[in-house]
């Protein structure tokens, strides 16, 4: 497994419309501090393979859905995230939650 996931990691490069569209979404600053969603948000635009942890409000789901209009921005059409959570309801929270917040029609 762990050489299936070295295999996976790597850079990834952007054309910027991500970033640009994600400098919308999540500003790089808020209340003058770093924004910690956009730094994750960041390290996942620019990697193959992104682990992405929190408590619960964190904010994980609501960084992704940003992520993923981003990415679909660049490249639509295309499958980019899986989500590994430990309950079925977990599963199902974050579905409605991404669905509800990316435009699917027009992603």
């Amino acid at each position: 497994m762990a050489e299936s996931l070295r295999s996976r990691v790597g850079d990834v490069e952007s054309s910027g419309a991500a970033t640009a569209l994600l400098d919308v979404l999540l500003p790089v600053t808020v209340d003058g501090r770093p924004n910690r969603q956009r730094i994750a948000a960041d390290v996942v635009l620019r990697q193959r393979l992104a682990v992405i942890v929190g408590g619960p409000g964190t904010g994980k789901t609501y960084s992704l859905a940003r992520v993923l209009a981003a990415l679909l921005t660049e490249n639509p059409g295309r499958t980019f995230a899986g989500k590994i959570v430990r309950t079925a309801r977990s599963i199902d929270n974050a579905t409605r939650t991404l669905l509800a917040e990316i435009d699917v029609d027009n992603a």
